[in-house]
């Protein structure tokens, strides 16, 4: 992933299709069912966060960690 100044880093995992994203505010994020053309799509990103952004709006998501 490229430096942004939204997130600080983007994991995947294959098998439960959940990517974890870690904000540089703290915040730690769970969506499911992320196909991985998606995430591809993010990781590979000139501007991770608004690709982010455009991609991820409508994604069930659960809050692993709060924002500091």
């Amino acid at each position: 992933m490229k430096q942004s100044s939204y997130l600080r880093e983007i994991s995947y995992d294959e098998k439960t299709k959940q990517m974890t994203v870690a904000f540089n505010d703290g915040a730690v994020i769970a969506y499911f069912n992320v196909h991985p053309r998606t995430y591809e799509a993010i990781d590979r990103a000139d501007s991770v966060g608004a690709k982010f952004i455009q991609l991820m709006q409508n994604h069930r998501f659960d809050i692993l960690k709060p924002a500091a």
